[in-house]
């Protein structure tokens, strides 16, 4: 173990300036690192805490698959449990608010993924969900839908809540030692990761941006510089990965096209589907996609977004092309790519860069070289 740390296994709040209670004690410190988290936003649905349900915390406590589940939200905790319980045998039903399922990523990967997903899955979007309640032996969840203006009823063993994230900060009370939030309740951070209160830094969900495991990490070798050494650094959060391990698999990185869009940026756009490639042909990815965006002028790359086998890994070659000193897609096209790989559709998408308005056909379109040892 390491030396000189003192855990406390209690409840935590702010009492006053540099001034924490834990537990019995009261514990002052000249340096604090707030890293609380979040936690399952449970949304007001009339009849939701009386019918019961799950989280993705308390689901780890089943002993055995439920035969049905409702899950209420659409993005990337519904489609990862989603694609579990299915792949389990049990009957999954997503309830998703917003009209595109993942409605963070792009338009093109969100109706990929439904149209995939969707064969195994029963996905409803734009959806209110009105009450949840108790049916015979088994439960309901009663939703409206905005579009048609009709409500349903799903009957199902378990409901599950995944409808987002809320900050922990009304737990903790950051404010009383002059800790800022903002109107959600997330911890206010600048480039250094400080908060509002000298002496303090805020890392991870805490923040509530970029909440992914790997960038907490990042953050908390900034925090740690910039607090505990004399050196400062900036926490640079241009090419942060994520993906969704449902099914088909998401990954991306950088901004979306709207995003760029009003960065106002000039860009060019490359679209590549998985079956452009021999490999990609070979395994029948006829509905994956490799999508990139690039700076006309600086051919900086800016975003790359993938649905399909290996997602996650494909986008990865990218993230590091992202934190080199030009950040361009100059190696990539100076690289030789081994054949047959799926490598060659994130290449083949930067091949087919075009201005955004532009329609490039390419669907069904066999792969080149298909076919021959090239």
């Amino acid at each position: 173990g390491t030396k000189n740390i003192m855990w406390y296994q209690a409840k935590g709040e702010f009492t006053g300036d540099h001034t924490l209670k834990v537990g019995n004690e009261i514990l002052h410190a000249p340096k604090i690192v707030i890293a609380s988290g979040s936690r399952p936003q449970v949304p007001a649905i009339e009849g939701l805490k009386e019918t019961g349900f799950i989280d993705n915390v308390s689901l780890l406590e089943l002993h055995k698959v439920p035969k049905s589940l409702v899950i209420i939200g659409g993005g990337y905790v519904a489609c990862e449990y989603g694609h579990f319980f299915s792949a389990l045998g049990c009957q999954v039903t997503i309830l998703g608010r917003n009209e595109r399922l993942l409605k963070n990523e792009e338009p093109e990967i969100s109706a990929i993924v439904q149209k995939r997903f969707g064969k195994y899955v029963k996905i409803f979007t734009g959806m209110d969900v009105l009450r949840a309640e108790k049916s015979g032996w088994s439960k309901a969840v009663i939703a409206k839908d905005r579009a048609a203006n009709k409500t349903y009823k799903f009957t199902c063993d378990e409901i599950m809540v995944a409808a987002g994230r809320i900050s922990n900060a009304d737990i903790l009370k950051p404010e009383k030692t002059g800790v800022e939030t903002d109107a959600q309740g997330w911890i206010k951070v600048n480039e250094y990761m400080e908060t509002t209160k000298q002496g303090i830094w805020a890392l991870g969900d805490a923040t509530g941006k970029y909440m992914f495991r790997h960038n907490a990490n990042h953050e908390s070798d900034v925090v740690w510089v910039n607090g505990f050494t004399d050196k400062r650094v900036v926490m640079d959060h241009h090419a942060v990965p994520h993906a969704v391990f449902g099914y088909p698999e998401v990954a991306s990185v950088g901004m979306t096209e709207a995003e760029a869009k009003a960065a106002g940026y000039q860009i060019l756009v490359g679209r590549a589907p998985y079956s452009a490639v021999t490999k990609g042909y070979a395994m029948k990815e006829d509905d994956s996609l490799v999508k990139v965006l690039v700076d006309f002028k600086s051919r900086k790359i800016l975003g790359c977004h993938i649905v399909g086998t290996d997602a996650s890994i494909l986008v990865q070659q990218i993230v590091y092309l992202m934190n080199t000193d030009e950040q361009t897609y100059v190696p990539l096209a100076k690289a030789q790519v081994i054949h047959p790989a799926l490598s060659e559709a994130v290449v083949q998408a930067f091949a087919r860069m075009v201005p955004p308005d532009h329609v490039h056909h390419f669907e069904g379109a066999p792969p080149e070289g298909h076919g021959h040892h090239e």
